[in-house]
Formats: C-alpha cells, sequence, structure tokens
C-alpha cells in the first residue's frame, strides 16, 4: 500500500543488544504511535532471541525493526517502549529493565542508547531478588511512558542497564506537507 503525497515515515534497523543486563537476556519491544499515525507495513512489537554474553558486554541480539508509518500529524510520533528479560538457569524469566526512547525525528542513520531501569522493592524483596533471582517488576507499563508523570515519579528505581539501537530514518513528503522536522 502506498500513500499518495501524505507524510510517511519509515525505520530500517536493528536492536543491537544490550549491556549491562547480564547473561541469558532477550529484549520485547512494541513501537507506540498516537492516534494520526497508520502502519502501513511492518511489525510493531516483537521479542528478540536471548543471548549469552560476559555480564558486563554486550549480549547481541541483531533484532531487525522494519516499521513504515503514515501520518496526519506529527502529534504521537513513534517512541519504543522496551523491556529486557533475563532467563535463568531453571527456564524462569525475569525483568531485567524497563526502558523507551522516541523514534529520532531526523532522516538519516542514527545510533540510540536506550537507558533502561528497574523498580526497587522492599528489603524483604531485594533479598529475594539476589537469592531467587526474581526482581519486582511493574504491573502494568503503562507506568513507562503514559502514566510516567503521575505515577513514575513515586516510584524509586535503579539504573540496570542500555538496550543500543541502529536505526535508518527515512522521511518522505513531509516539506511538501510544512512539516519541519
Amino acid at each position: 500500500m502506498v500513500a499518495a503525497h501524505v507524510p510517511e515515515m519509515h525505520v530500517i534497523g536493528e536492536i543491537l543488544g544490550g549491556v549491562g543486563f547480564g547473561t541469558g537476556v532477550s529484549c520485547m519491544y512494541r513501537v507506540e504511535a498516537g492516534k494520526n499515525w497508520t502502519l502501513l507495513c511492518g511489525h510493531d512489537a516483537g521479542h528478540t532471541q536471548v543471548a549469552y554474553a560476559d555480564p558486563e558486554e554486550l549480549a547481541p541480539w541483531n533484532h531487525p525493526l522494519d516499521v513504515h508509518y503514515t501520518t496526519k500529524s506529527m502529534q504521537g510520533w513513534p517512541r519504543l517502549v522496551m523491556q529486557v528479560w533475563r532467563l535463568d538457569e531453571f527456564g524462569r524469566m525475569a525483568v531485567q529493565g524497563y526502558g523507551f526512547a522516541h523514534l529520532p525525528c531526523a532522516a538519516g542513520a542514527a545510533e540510540v542508547a536506550v537507558p533502561c531501569w528497574r523498580p526497587v522493592g522492599s528489603v524483604q524483596e531485594e533479598i529475594a531478588s539476589f537469592f531467587l533471582g526474581t526482581a519486582p517488576q511493574l504491573r502494568s507499563d503503562e507506568v513507562l511512558f503514559n502514566m510516567a508523570w503521575d505515577q513514575r515519579c513515586q516510584l524509586t528505581t535503579a539504573p540496570s542497564g542500555t538496550i543500543i539501537l541502529q536505526l535508518n530514518i527515512l522521511l518522505r513528503d513531509m516539506r511538501d506537507q510544512n512539516v519541519d522536522t
């Protein structure tokens, strides 16, 4: 499907990997866009494979990201909402971190670093997390962005690692519609 003279954004790239999360980690992601944005093609959500690397080295995911949007307004510029999960030796999955980043609004190549955080629990929860490998997690990831100003400021958090993205942004018909990116 091709949009005729409607502003378009095509994002082609990859989720390179994560650093600082430990070993046996994967990344679950989704691209969120405002109500004026329409996904023409591509997958706006996915989950990488589990990568094993030394704990302080980049865990390579090399997961492709390819989405193509058309828009009626710049409101609701697309953003990536991400979660990093760790698979332990018993086959349990536990959240290691949450993060989000807006997609670049300038055409061209960009490397994006997404800093992640995790909620800090009570002393008992942190001790259980250390010995059992189950970290406190959010009930809903709406607090990552949508309700961030109301509720995330009430959370106690700790940094957990960084996700590295390599993206190529292609913009079409933005200037024709007097859109200044």
